[in-house]
């Protein structure tokens, strides 16, 4: 029976400092209304007390739904406990005191939903200052009172709401009236008051002594339920209750080792169900036992790997907030914390390499094992995880090489060739760059693990820079893709496989540079400057400057050509209506390269600012969140660079005709 709403006291209607004779009256009362399948009218219970009693209470004087049982059964079960003095004495503990009567008018007015006036009474009875003792019997009684009450309204409000402060109040109370000797010694001369076998000055000792853990075991209860339920913001809230409490520190590490213990076990057999899923899916019939309507044209393959990561889901997000927990309750070198870490982690490595091993799901499996890496830092497997996401890590760049390939060979046409490179690029960028950024910020032992994992990224960028440069003869992207591959490589011997790479590919971005410059005739001089990858204002600026001194140069009275403005049945390729055309048309594209490139500095610093943040992402999600996002802006200011230079190309073609046009 839990602690007030099926108190025997609360259940027969009476305060806890009725005697022996009135709760007998009360008793055969119950007996008689359970005969006809009735309880009692609770007239001096909180109201919010009465609407929280068992399902069968809130039927009461409703025969016709509830009958005769369960008002028998409570008659039987208040029965077991009323007679039996330690029993008694426990239930008026954790009952309101009336003090001779003098608190039943605030007793019924709590049962009528008026606590304002109660509430007022007993606090008005306390020391200004919470600090003194409570100086009379009367001021004893209404402390009790307000500690009963604040704490039943506590665990009966939903576990969830943020109750800090009213449950810190109950518990200052209660820990008021438990150091306080009258309190102990009215209970104790109200049981002595009563006729029969009555509680003695041992059982209140005893009572006395498990007090502080009976109110706190509430809260641990609350916290445990909380863990199971996976709400793991609920059952700390709980545990900071029980460590702020002000109870002896005894009874405090008595509760919350308690909780702690039951997260570990907790944890244990997570990793226990998790490894016996893994088994199962791994069987000969894995595929037709997981096989649902909706997903019948998967293969078997693809239903593995299906509930594979769903498996991992449910495990990751449990894993994640339960290391989170112990770390804020339990210093980190503790050694159930590092344990919790360690069975944690290679459960996960368990999910990467069937990932891994069974449907060569190769990006998820680095996914996984870079959280193991990342939750077995400290622990005994920590080198070996090292080493197991240098092989997962390795395969994803091998595969996203040999994906580049199969696709650049089928590809029709540059464009198609292209859009696989980006492709291959992108999962670069989201997927390989990632978790070895993370890998390194944490590996601080063996040096060759990081030189393999470098020489494995190099080689996939290499693959991804020849495929620019050999198959889509951008050698702009190449060159940028090559500069990647430098950073990771920097001195390691990883330098060696594009030492020789470096000039061939530089060369011809360079001349490529040159070619796109804007030319407006040899006498001119005047040339665009713009550098790949990352436009500079001066190009636009130029662009205009060269626009402005040809037309009007080539407009100017001095100029012969100037007559041609005068002669409009003039009709050759040369005429003033089609030379004002193909300058408006000039002037038009001039503007929007000048759009264009506003647009694309200004995604180039989100860019910048978007990849400092994905490197601060506090989680797996946050940083999968980050990089989704980082993918579509990069996406899309290849989509405006690309424009951008199809209209420098453009405007080249149309500035060479009309230089050539005016020269006639």
């Amino acid at each position: 029976m839990s602690l007030y709403e099926n108190n025997v006291f609360c259940l027969l209607d009476l305060p806890g400092d009725t005697n022996l004779k009135d709760i007998q009256i009360a008793l055969k009362n119950l007996e008689h209304r359970a005969e006809f399948g009735r309880t009692l009218d609770y007239e001096h219970v909180p109201f919010f007390i009465k609407n929280s009693l068992s399902n069968a209470l809130k039927l009461s004087n409703r025969p016709e739904i509830e009958g005769k049982g369960y008002p028998l059964r409570l008659y039987r079960q208040i029965s077991e406990i009323i007679f039996k003095p330690v029993e008694r004495l426990r239930e008026r503990a954790f009952w309101f005191d009336s003090f001779q009567g003098r608190f039943l008018p605030d007793l019924k007015a709590l049962a009528l939903k008026d606590a304002t006036v109660p509430l007022s009474n007993w606090q008005g009875l306390l020391p200004k200052e919470s600090t003194q003792p409570f100086s009379s019997p009367a001021a004893v009684a209404a402390a009790h009172n307000l500690a009963v009450y604040l704490h039943a309204f506590c665990l009966l409000c939903d576990p969830k709401a943020k109750k800090e402060k009213e449950w810190q109040r109950a518990l200052t109370l209660w820990k008021g009236c438990i150091e306080n000797e009258t309190f102990w010694e009215r209970l104790y001369g109200i049981e002595a008051g009563c006729s029969g076998e009555t509680a003695g000055a041992q059982d209140i000792i005893n009572l006395r002594k498990n007090i502080a853990g009976i109110l706190l075991q509430q809260n641990a209860d609350l916290a445990k339920k909380a863990l199971q339920e996976g709400d793991y913001y609920t059952a700390f809230r709980h545990y900071e209750i029980i460590e702020a409490s002000g109870f002896p520190p005894g009874e405090i590490d008595q509760q919350s080792t308690q909780i702690i213990d039951f997260l570990i076990e907790k944890i244990a057999l997570d990793c226990k169900v998790t490894r016996e899923e893994l088994e199962e899916l791994s069987g000969e019939t894995a595929a037709e036992e997981y096989r649902q309507p909706s997903l019948f044209e998967l293969t078997k393959e693809e239903l593995f790997d299906k509930k594979c990561q769903q498996i991992y889901h449910r495990f990751s997000l449990y894993a994640v907030s339960a290391v989170k927990f112990l770390e804020k309750c339990l210093p980190e070198d503790d050694d159930r914390t590092l344990s919790a870490r360690q069975d944690l982690s290679l459960c996960l490595k368990e999910i990467s390499i069937a990932l891994n091993n069974r449907v060569n799901n190769y990006s998820k499996a680095t996914e996984i094992i870079t959280e193991a890496v990342e939750l077995a830092q400290g622990t005994g497997v920590w080198h070996k995880l090292g080493n197991d996401f240098k092989i997962m890590l390795s395969n994803l760049c091998y595969n996203v090489a040999e994906e580049l390939d199969e696709a650049v060979d089928d590809a029709e046409n540059a464009v198609a060739a292209r859009n696989a490179c980006t492709t291959a690029f992108g999962r670069y960028l989201k997927e390989i760059f990632p978790a070895y950024d993370k890998f390194v910020k944490l590996w601080r032992e063996d040096e060759c693990i990081i030189n393999d994992i470098k020489e494995a990224l190099v080689e996939c960028l290499r693959s991804i820079y020849w495929h620019y440069y050999n198959d889509t003869r951008d050698y702009g992207q190449a060159e940028r893709v090559l500069l990647r591959a430098k950073e990771i490589a920097g001195n390691s011997p990883a330098s060696l496989i594009i030492e020789e790479d470096g000039p061939v590919i530089i060369e011809s971005a360079n001349k490529t540079r040159q070619q796109q410059n804007l030319s407006f005739g040899e006498s001119d001089g005047f040339k665009k400057y713009y550098k790949t990858g990352k436009v500079v204002s001066v190009a636009a600026v130029l662009i205009a400057v060269i626009l402005v001194l040809i037309i009007f140069n080539s407009t100017s009275p001095d100029d012969s050509s100037s007559n041609l403005y005068q002669n409009k049945s003039y009709t050759s390729p040369g005429s003033p209506s089609e030379l004002s055309k193909l300058r408006a048309e000039i002037e038009e594209d001039k503007k929007k390269i000048t759009g264009l490139k506003i647009q694309i500095e200004e995604i180039e610093e989100q860019l910048q600012l978007l990849e400092m943040t994905v490197k601060r992402a506090s989680s797996q999600f946050e940083y999968d969140r980050l990089y989704s996002d980082y993918e579509n802006l990069y996406n899309e200011y290849t989509m405006l660079y690309d424009e951008y230079e199809t209209l420098i190309n453009n405007v080249n073609k149309k500035a060479t005709l009309y230089n050539s046009k005016i020269k006639k």
